[in-house]
């Protein structure tokens, strides 16, 4: 068989080791990379040109009559124990190479049972891989294994009617069942945020507004993921750096950022010191998964969320989300509606506020004149015919989060939406860079 024309980098066999979840999902490390694989030889990257993200992406030579060997690249899962449900999304296809027919394929998913670094398939999964690239997904339960073994995946293809190909793998995401993993996220919210101290002012906390329980429609949810968080008065009595902002929600999603379907969700704290933490006010969100990789979503009633787009593996041991940093990576929307995610204030980076009519699958931007403006609701809310009243408590109109809602005079909230838009052109729009709900 011809070998594929596209120029592969090898990568070479690494010692064995006990890997969370898949590491670098996407292949974007290269020869950094801990996929390890059973053919080196007939296991490389090579430049991506999948649709859903990323610069490179991993072939493997599949088994046919011409290559009898069964050639995968596998992972370690050491969190997977027997009886988990494992949900697997990947996209693939097959590469026959220039000038050759289209050939018959099918990906494989390899069920591993790793011992002393050797792995033995112990199950298979096998899909037909159209000639464009699809996204498929595959839920599996861990077997048994023998004893001191640990859980593996691999994937690998088969091609038939003899021809010969590659198969071409891209953003490889695991989902496993359970509960445990947990998040040390991140965030500046913008309305409250005071870039002299670095820290977020607590206002609402310190009136007494903020809810014990975020109720349905504070924030926007999806039916099938839990809602009602509760907290308590001690939670909220705490002062100082630690003490509590207001309610945020964590999503994970699983797939890639352009396409990427909602695994969990958690509706937590966030701290003046910009820490998001657990309702107990003090621990790193906690999922109901036991692990996997996932992109993370942060989203506040009134400002505008952010989707990271580098995946993160989640376990029982906590990683780090931080949506304030220049240097994590975030989506941004392509054409009309592309622009920065977060706002530049001084070396940190706070989401955009001002989105007052935040609903279900609407809203998802920030105007200041027009149909469904988010300055008319601050108006609404005071009252709809005097711009010098004023309404204290819990609402989405309170732009800059002291607690009082004010169309006019010094602090009010009006003029945080026109300087989030550009602070010069009315017309102008803030659209949040996260794509789906």
């Amino acid at each position: 068989m011809n070998r594929s024309p596209f120029v592969y980098l090898l990568l070479f066999a690494l010692p064995w080791r006990a890997t969370a979840q898949f590491i670098d999902p996407g292949f974007e490390q290269s020869g950094a990379s801990p996929w390890l694989m059973t053919h080196p030889l007939w296991t490389a990257i090579v430049p991506s040109d999948a649709p859903y993200g990323g610069s490179t992406l991993m072939g493997i030579r599949a088994q046919s009559q011409n290559f009898p060997a069964t050639a995968y690249f596998y992972q370690a899962l050491p969190v997977a124990a027997a009886g988990d449900q494992i949900q697997v999304r990947f996209s693939c296809r097959p590469d026959p190479g220039e000038g050759a027919p289209p050939v018959v394929a099918n990906a494989m998913l390899f069920l591993l049972s790793i011992n002393a670094g050797v792995p033995t398939i112990v199950g298979d999964f096998q899909v037909t891989a159209p000639m464009a690239w699809t996204m498929q997904d595959i839920t599996i339960t861990v077997p048994a294994l023998p004893g001191g073994s640990t859980f593996g995946l691999g994937f690998g293809g088969v091609c038939f009617q003899g021809g010969d190909c590659y198969m071409r793998y891209d953003n490889a995401h695991i989902s496993i069942s359970g509960t445990g993993a947990k998040l040390n996220a991140k965030a500046w919210l913008d309305g409250c945020y005071v870039p002299g101290l670095g820290l977020m002012r607590d206002d609402l906390r310190a009136a007494g507004f903020i809810p014990t329980t975020e109720a349905n429609g504070i924030l926007t949810t999806w039916q099938q993921f839990p809602t009602g968080e509760t907290t308590t008065p001690a939670v909220l009595a705490v002062t100082g750096n630690n003490a509590i902002v207001d309610w945020v929600r964590v999503e994970l999603r699983m797939g890639s950022p352009e396409y990427g379907i909602p695994q969990a969700m958690r509706n937590a704290l966030i701290q003046r010191d910009g820490d998001i933490v657990d309702v107990d006010g003090v621990s790193p969100v906690t999922f109901p998964v036991k692990g996997g990789n996932y992109y993370v979503h942060v989203a506040h009633r009134n400002h505008l969320g952010v989707l990271g787009t580098d995946a993160v593996t989640l376990t029982s041991t906590p990683v780090t989300f931080d949506a304030r940093s220049p240097s994590t990576n975030l989506y941004t929307h392509v054409g009309a509606e592309s622009g920065p995610p977060r706002k530049t204030v001084g070396a940190t980076r706070t989401l955009w506020a001002g989105n007052t009519w935040r609903s279900l699958l609407l809203s998802k931007d920030i105007l200041y004149v027009g149909s469904n403006n988010d300055r008319d609701l601050i108006l609404t809310t005071i009252g709809g015919s005097t711009p010098t009243q004023t309404t204290t408590g819990y609402h989405r109109a309170d732009v800059n989060l002291d607690g009082v809602v004010k169309y006019v005079g010094e602090n009010n909230d009006r003029d945080l939406i026109l300087l989030t838009i550009g602070g010069s052109v009315p017309t102008a729009v803030r659209y949040e860079q996260v794509p789906g709900p």
